[in-house]
């Protein structure tokens, strides 16, 4: 699923996005069973930027818990992660 956002930008000293990418990866089919996506936007120093599409934007209790999921996963897994920003395909920030 692509959001037409053009390619993920990586800074200098960034995370490993191909071990982001795996863990986005793992997370994917079961948002794609319940008419959502989740794709990688940008990798910025020890950020990472996703957008969510679909089902999931429309209950903001349903994109909150992604986006703790998603934090908890890349937390454990991803050595140096610090921060994930999040917004919808309309671009509207998620905060928690």
């Amino acid at each position: 699923m692509s959001l037409g956002a053009g390619p993920v930008m990586i800074a200098e000293n960034s995370l490993d996005r191909d071990l982001v990418e795996i863990i986005l990866a793992r997370i994917r089919p079961a948002l794609m069973l319940d008419g959502s996506g989740l794709e990688l936007l940008a990798l910025e120093g020890n950020r990472v930027t996703v957008a969510f599409s679909g089902r999931v934007i429309e209950s903001y209790s349903s994109t909150m818990l992604l986006k703790i999921g998603i934090e908890r996963a890349l937390r454990q897994e991803v050595p140096g992660f610090g921060d994930l920003f999040a917004i919808t395909t309309a671009g509207e920030s998620i905060r928690s």
